[in-house]
């Protein structure tokens, strides 16, 4: 679609941010536009798009990312308890590094090894397995509307934008875990505030499209290392 509207409308501009690694990629293609994506503690793209990073690029990984991920060093849950029958109990042998399977999740004790040898890199790594991530690529998205003036000019624009981790830790945890479910919770909240600042900047008659991933389907599964499969399948239905 990207490609399309550009090519329809040379004054069209077309943004895309993605929380997965090159995620945002593939909603742009060989458009001419601004593609950024998380990696290693900021948003990048490709020489292919760029060069260079805009000023509000810049600005934002250096001034904005970093007050998220230092604020993701401890990953509480916000479920409230009167919702919990509707994930699995906090405590599951198969999820995670099959050791922190349970809530608050911390980076210090979490990945001490990988503090040890790199701090820097460690903390971006951890980052980027938090809701945290997701809540930052919406602020991005919320910059490059504000810069590029997106929806505010006589012309067509396009934004795409990738949210991973719904995915991320349905794969990492399960689907049914609490986790995945404060993730849920949490992206829900920070989508509609981006609703909302959006009908605040662009009106309430823009026209959107979604698409989910099919992650979240209703089955219990761990990662055996070679392939999945299902705890307890030898005497147990799935469900």
């Amino acid at each position: 679609m990207s490609e399309w509207i550009i090519t329809a409308d040379s004054d069209a501009r077309a943004l895309a941010v993605g929380s997965g690694n090159v995620s945002s990629m593939l909603y742009m293609f060989h458009a001419p536009a601004n593609v950024y994506w998380y990696r290693s503690g900021k948003y990048v793209t490709s020489t292919y798009y760029s060069s260079e990073y805009p000023e509000w690029v810049e600005q934002f990984n250096s001034d904005s990312l970093p007050v998220y991920i230092e604020a993701s060093r401890r990953w509480e849950s916000r479920v409230p308890a009167s919702y919990h029958h509707l994930a699995r109990a906090d405590h599951a042998a198969f999820e995670g590094d099959k050791v922190h399977t349970t809530f608050p999740h911390r980076y210090e004790e979490e990945l001490a090894d990988a503090i040890a040898e790199n701090p820097r890199a460690a903390l971006a790594r951890w980052f980027s397995w938090t809701p945290s991530l997701d809540e930052a690529t919406l602020m991005l998205a919320r910059s490059g509307i504000e810069a590029m003036a997106l929806g505010q000019r006589d012309a067509t624009d396009c934004l795409s934008i990738v949210l991973s981790m719904v995915d991320s830790n349905s794969h990492y945890y399960g689907p049914l875990s609490m986790e995945t479910f404060d993730t849920l919770m949490r992206l829900d909240k920070a989508l509609g505030e981006f609703l909302e600042f959006l009908d605040q900047t662009l009106g309430r008659d823009m026209p959107m499209s979604w698409r989910s991933h099919p992650t979240m389907a209703s089955l219990r599964y761990r990662n055996t290392g070679s392939n999945w499969a299902y705890p307890g399948a030898e005497s147990e239905t799935s469900k």
